[in-house]
């Protein structure tokens, strides 16, 4: 979690805070969940989670922390799913395959999205000075899971990469499968664009 996405209050007692901040971001996960970031207020906030909009903003530092928070975790969540299915391919069956598993569970996420929602989240890194080369440390997890995978891979598919080439690869991944989503790219979830993805990360990682 991004430590300028934490999520403070102003009063004292701390098991108060602490359920207060449960009941916000069960009600704010089920607005993200719902991937309308017009939904993405206090005013939203407080008719989803019961608490009175005076209430909630005099007790709560960043209403946007919340959602941000929100939209972290379920990222996260997505981007765990994505290491699960690389530790569990088979280490006998070539890149190929894993590239066309790889494209179909990401663009499949993609879809689900609303990309207002990532533009959202980026909207806000970027006016608070943080979008930057951190903010793709997110996608590590799935670095780390290709390059055990490549090592222990016996299909001679694989080429050797080192982990810092694993990480740049995997963000060129963003660039390829995710971004034409996020910018309503006419071409975002076409044959087209899975063959480019597909073909792109045979190139990166494989023989």
């Amino acid at each position: 979690m991004n430590k300028n996405t934490d999520v403070e209050f102003s009063i004292a007692k701390q098991s108060r805070s602490e359920k207060t901040l449960d009941d916000l971001l069960d009600a704010a996960d089920h607005l993200v969940t719902a991937a309308d970031p017009k939904a993405f207020t206090a005013r939203s906030l407080s008719e989803k989670s019961g608490y009175a909009l005076g209430t909630l903003v005099n007790r709560l530092q960043s209403v946007e922390n919340v959602f941000l928070l929100v939209i972290e975790k379920q990222r996260d969540q997505h981007i765990q799913a994505i290491v699960k299915l690389i530790e569990e391919f088979d280490k006998d069956k070539p890149i190929q395959e894993l590239s066309e598993l790889l494209t179909e569970s990401a663009f499949a996420t993609f879809k689900k999205v609303n990309p207002k929602v990532i533009q959202y989240i980026e909207s806000r890194l970027i006016k608070r000075d943080q979008f930057s080369s951190k903010y793709f440390h997110y996608l590590d997890p799935i670095a780390g899971a290709l390059f055990l995978c490549s090592k222990k891979n016996t299909s001679n598919t694989f080429r050797e990469v080192t982990e810092h080439e694993a990480k740049l690869i995997v963000r060129s991944f963003v660039m390829i499968g995710e971004r034409p989503f996020v910018e309503e790219d006419p071409i975002a979830g076409s044959k087209e664009h899975r063959r480019i993805t597909v073909e792109s990360i045979v190139r990166l990682f494989g023989k």
